[in-house]
């Protein structure tokens, strides 16, 4: 559990200074901007507010889908087992 919330911390993260890159370059603002100030001049929100957003409308989706495996996909106790990607299971062989 702490190593999947340290890697949605550091992506996060990764994403947060690429939009703050993207947008000193779009208006060529100088170093000494803050990117709240940025951010807020243009009206643009920042990127983790942007992903909470559509995960929020995401799990709204899946409480009225009318396939039960994907409303499996909201249980939190963890009990749904996903398939694991390729890689990981070669380097577990």
């Amino acid at each position: 559990m702490f190593q999947t919330k340290f890697v949605e911390k550091l992506e996060t993260h990764i994403l947060c200074s690429f939009q703050n890159k993207v947008l000193r370059n779009m208006v060529t603002a100088p170093r000494y901007i803050r990117n709240n100030d940025l951010q807020r001049d243009l009206q643009v929100d920042v990127v983790i507010s942007e992903i909470q957003r559509f995960a929020q409308k995401h799990d709204g989706r899946l409480h009225h889908h009318q396939n039960v495996e994907a409303i499996q996909l909201l249980d939190k106790l963890g009990l749904v087992r996903r398939l694991q990607m390729k890689n990981l299971l070669r380097k577990l062989k």
